[in-house]
């Protein structure tokens, strides 16, 4: 994501929201930041174990409810199940790559191995393509269906990225706070690995039907390589376009589950919960290029604009540059020891070898500059004198690092500023060049993202109608992106993240980039390598020079109609709640998805909990922690969505024979008795179904029959409308009596089931016609719930919409 340096990179300053859409950030070609001392958990491998299988072991199979959901009054049993097992599995250092001292990989294998073993569902280990060492292996663990074809692969990763810096607490100890799970790997990816898990232990505690084979497939090496999902998928890859032997185990998949999406709450849109399932996947360039002078090195990148223009405020005067240009030449330059290509540089350092007492006029004039940055860098100088010259170091640390695809003023972009300032390059030289913007990192819209778009853009519409004349426009791009927290999945990108001079007598740099639809990987990296070489710059791509030189290509899988599993996965995240907006999105950094993908396996990122922006800025980073309360109703959509996918439950239609009506359910209106004074009573006129007015707020008492199911299926047709609330009334609950403006007193309330979290004044709290969410009335024997709502009106647009009704459904 970084390097859509080929503009300004608007938002590069602070983290920000620019990371929010990596939600997960992945991969061999998606890793992060490294290395941290850390204190684990007393726990034994055993003790964790067994704490995570006594957990699962007290949900009660009646928790898997015969209308095919998980029922909500068994949230405290799952719940707990769902924080024990992540915080024993976070407690597990599986860092990638793993030190002399630390178990590796394996050690996740173990504590999975005997989780299983308690659940009574077979496991076996699978090696990684390529590599023998005993530290490492993936597991898969299944539940046998009625039929072998098209298996259900839960694909997760067990290896994390090392952890660096000052934690609030230890990053292997998964502290329980009541808040959050804390540690490394919570988000990325453990925490699902564990949604997967107690999903499955849901199904199998109750012994649902399933028709196809469950997987659980728990990989390592997704962090360096991808050669545990290698393996599985293909056996092992000889080259570019050639594998070795697709699916070796037998899995015989039909549809992955990977990460590679996400929930987010109220960062799009305040108020709404926006689901992006990755439906498609950036590919990557790593590659190393080389100049026998650092300076040439560094313009040359930014000619092609991998090096963002910098905004340079505080420069000295033109003399004191040249001055210090005669004064220092510049020794030595790097970024963080052991660093690798995927990872944004925290730390970088300058050596400057200087005639006697120039470190006070160096400092004196690169600070300034310096502190300019945004967040602003910690900067130390030191020096010391020999000969009659000075030697003066100038270290650099610059926020708390990052993914390589994401766009962060990083430690290294402060150093070429320091150049500036010191007189070693001109401030022009830096300046990007518009035809490399254009030609390597213009706009290009995928499939996924238009569809991304219009479902933005409709959200602060009025009505669908008013959407399609946009599509296939550049001004959709152009609206929506005020509302979009990065342009990186609409672009390639290119971050230099690591440097070094002198190694053998020349400067050398690594840059990530992370290439979108349309581009393939070989002609980007020829191109752009074309683009500079006449400015000196070589390639160096022998294995010692550059260990982790990579490219991979842009990858997607269906998500249209004709892809019953996107469908169903769709479908059961979208009722999630009222206001939720669900979309195909493509994925900006790169996953295990790629190999499930070249087999030709349907491969979807789903990660039904909904995540804040404080969260997301944790993928990688410092303070990694996954919030308790999105746990239960994560594994609850997980679960239904896994037990409908494995007996191919295509969305109930829309038809006479699904609606309910009075004979099922009776929904009355709430009016004004008499004067103000006199409160409020519910009409007696009989109607099947709300009616949202636009302007007024409307609410709605609906009692359910015997008859009726217990999880209801709301719809808005005919126009878009806005649910405020919904609430769930306790059985003696009659209505009597002077009532509060918008809801009954809250001794009636048996459970508030949806809140708008939003101003009622703003339009963007809406339900779109045609978009299903769900009730569940309960188990008492008179079941009731209120609904309050409107049809919203827009202040731009004038609008015709009088009113918007909602029908109920059954599945």
């Amino acid at each position: 994501m970084a390097a859509f340096s080929s503009s300004s990179r608007r938002g590069r300053a602070a983290l920000g929201l620019a990371t929010i859409l990596l939600s997960l950030l992945a991969a061999h070609c998606g890793t992060a930041v490294d290395d941290a001392s850390s204190v684990e958990s007393s726990s034994t491998e055993d003790d964790r174990a067994k704490e995570c299988a006594d957990a699962l072991a007290a949900i009660p199979p009646s928790a898997w409810h015969a209308e095919g959901r998980v029922d909500p009054e068994a949230q405290p049993t799952v719940l707990n199940a769902a924080r024990v097992c992540l915080s024993r599995y976070v407690q597990i250092n599986t860092s990638n790559p793993a030190r002399a001292d630390e178990p590796g990989e394996v050690a996740a294998v173990e504590f999975f191995e005997k989780v299983f073993a308690r659940l009574r569902i077979p496991t076996r280990r699978a090696p990684l393509a390529r590599n023998t060492d005993p530290k490492r292996a993936s597991l898969v663990a299944t539940m046998r269906g009625t039929t072998r074809n098209r298996s259900i692969v839960l694909l997760n990763h067990t290896d994390v990225v090392r952890a660096e810096g000052q934690w609030t607490h230890p990053p292997f100890s998964g502290h329980d706070d009541g808040k959050f799970v804390w540690g490394r790997g919570a988000l990325d990816m453990k925490g699902v690995g564990i949604i997967q898990l107690v999903s499955m232990a849901i199904l199998a505690r109750a012994a649902a039907p399933l028709e196809r084979d469950i997987h659980f497939a728990a990989v390592a090496d997704e962090e360096t390589g991808g050669t545990g999902a290698e393996h599985l998928a293909l056996g092992e890859v000889i080259d570019e376009t050639t594998d070795r032997q697709r699916d070796p185990l037998g899995l015989r998949p039909g549809v992955v589950l990977n990460e590679g999406g996400t929930g987010l709450r109220d960062v799009l849109i305040g108020g709404r919960d926006v689901y992006v399932l990755g439906v498609e996947e950036k590919g990557c360039v790593w590659t190393q290029l080389a100049h026998r002078d650092p300076r040439a090195l560094v313009t040359a990148l930014a000619k092609a604009a991998i090096l963002p223009e910098p905004s340079l405020r505080s420069l000295p005067s033109s003399s004191t540059r040249q001055a210090l240009a005669n004064d220092c030449k510049l020794a030595a330059m790097k970024s963080d020891d052991e660093q690798k290509t995927n990872v944004q540089p925290r730390h970088s350092e300058l050596v400057f070898d200087c005639a006697s007492n120039a470190r006070t006029t160096l400092e004196r004039a690169v600070s300034p500059v310096l502190a300019g940055f945004e967040p602003a860098p910690h900067v130390a100088f030191t020096s010391e004198r020999a000969d009659g010259r000075e030697r003066v170091t100038l270290k650099i640390e610059m926020g708390a690092g990052g993914h390589g695809s994401t766009a962060l003023t990083t430690a290294l972009d402060v150093a070429a500023g320091a150049l500036v300032a010191s007189g070693q390059i001109d401030a022009r030289a830096l300046r990007n060049e518009s035809d490399a913007k254009e030609r390597f990192f213009a706009k290009v819209v995928s499939p996924a993202n238009a569809v991304f778009f219009e479902r933005i853009a409709r959200t602060y519409g009025e009505t669908a109608s008013q959407i399609p004349g946009l599509l296939g426009n550049k001004l959709l791009l152009g609206l929506a992106e005020p509302f979009l927290p990065t342009e990186a999945p609409f672009r390639n990108t290119c971050s230099w993240t690591t440097f070094r001079y002198p190694v053998a007598g020349e400067a050398r740099a690594k840059i990530d980039c992370r290439i979108g639809y349309g581009t393939k990987a070989k002609t980007f990296e020829d191109d752009l390598f074309a683009y500079i070489a006449p400015t000196g710059v070589e390639k160096r791509t022998a294995t010692e020079d550059c260990f982790d030189c990579y490219r991979q290509e842009f990858n997607s899988s269906a998500f249209g109609p004709e892809a019953r599993d996107y469908q169903i996965v769709s479908h059961v995240m979208q009722r999630s709640s009222p206001d939720a907006i669900v979309s195909p999105y493509l994925f900006p950094a790169s996953s295990d998805s790629y190999y499930f993908r070249r087999a030709g396996v349907p491969t979807y990122g789903v990660m039904p909990a909904a995540l804040r922006e404080a969260e997301l800025k944790t993928f990688h980073g410092l303070d990694e922690r996954f919030p308790i309360d999105t746990l239960f109703d994560a594994v609850r959509v997980y679960t239904e969505t896994l037990h409908k996918l494995s007996n191919e439950v295509a969305p109930a239609p829309r038809d006479a024979a699904h609606k309910l009506d009075t004979s099922s359910i009776r929904c009355q209106r709430r009016v004004r008795r008499g004067l103000v004074s006199q409160g409020y009573e519910w009409k007696d006129e009989a109607l099947d179904q709300p009616i949202c007015e636009a302007s007024d707020d409307t609410l709605w008492r609906c009692t359910t029959t015997d008859d009726a199911p217990r999880f209801l299926r709301g719809v808005p047709v005919d126009n878009d409308a806005r649910i405020y609330e919904i609430v769930r009334l306790k059985p003696e609950y009659t209505g009597s009596g002077r009532e509060d403006e918008r809801m009954p007193d809250a001794r009636f309330v048996d459970k508030t089931l949806y809140r708008s979290r939003v101003n009622q004044e703003d339009p963007s709290t809406r339900v779109f016609s045609g978009q299903e969410f769900e009730i569940d009335t309960g188990t008492a024997d008179k079941r009731q719930f209120l609904v309050r709502c409107t049809t919203p009106t827009h202040q731009v647009f004038a609008t015709l919409i009088t009113r918007s009704k909602i029908d109920f459904f059954r599945d």
